[in-house]
């Protein structure tokens, strides 16, 4: 897999995740995918986790 670009919304999402650990995803959109559709958010979670970037 390619090697994934960290947009500002990852960022913001990381370090809501380093805050409070757990959030669900139903959270994660409304905080921070609130304009993105539900299927490209969960894609792009998974390419961020792949990276090491966030654990489920």
């Amino acid at each position: 897999m390619s090697q994934i670009i960290i947009q500002e919304r990852d960022k913001f999402l990381i370090q809501l995740l380093k805050k409070y650990e757990v959030m669900s995803t139903r959270q994660i959109q409304k905080i921070v995918f609130s304009k993105i559709n539900y299927t490209t958010m969960m894609r792009r979670l998974r390419r961020l986790e792949e990276s090491k970037y966030i654990h489920p």
